[in-house]
């Protein structure tokens, strides 16, 4: 009867710790993708006075005609500062590597443009060196 009450305990156990870190899987691989494409953007190469235009690395975690909410979500993942411009129906995302007086420092600019219906139709991002 003892080991009976240890076999089911250890069961619901397990079952419900499996549950809870299949959730934490999907947050994880979801914080992944996102500091997956931060990296991407700044290991692109930069030349003094130029930006570089990273549109298309931004379009693949970012896929037109997703929702304004979810891309608000992911950038709140990413911990990116962002501004909504409700005029223009646009999020604004200005963000640095590191701190601007340092050497290798870059800065990235993002600009979300949505349809009246809130979905993504357009993208712009460039990066550049900060000094």
């Amino acid at each position: 009867m003892r080991f009976k009450i240890v076999v089911v305990g250890l069961i619901m156990v397990l079952g419900f710790s499996g549950c809870d870190s299949s959730t934490n899987i999907s947050k994880n691989i979801i914080k992944q993708e996102e500091k997956q494409m931060l990296n991407e953007i700044y290991q692109t190469k930069t030349i003094s006075g130029r930006a570089e235009m990273v549109e298309q690395v931004v379009a693949k975690y970012f896929i037109l005609g997703i929702d304004k909410s979810t891309v608000v979500a992911k950038l709140k993942g990413m911990n990116v500062e962002y501004s909504l411009d409700a005029t223009e129906n646009t999020i604004y995302v200005l963000h640095r590597n590191k701190e601007a007086y340092l050497p290798g420092s870059k800065t990235m600019e993002i600009v979300f443009y949505f349809d009246k219906n809130n979905k993504l139709v357009r993208i712009f991002s460039r990066i550049y060196n900060t000094i």
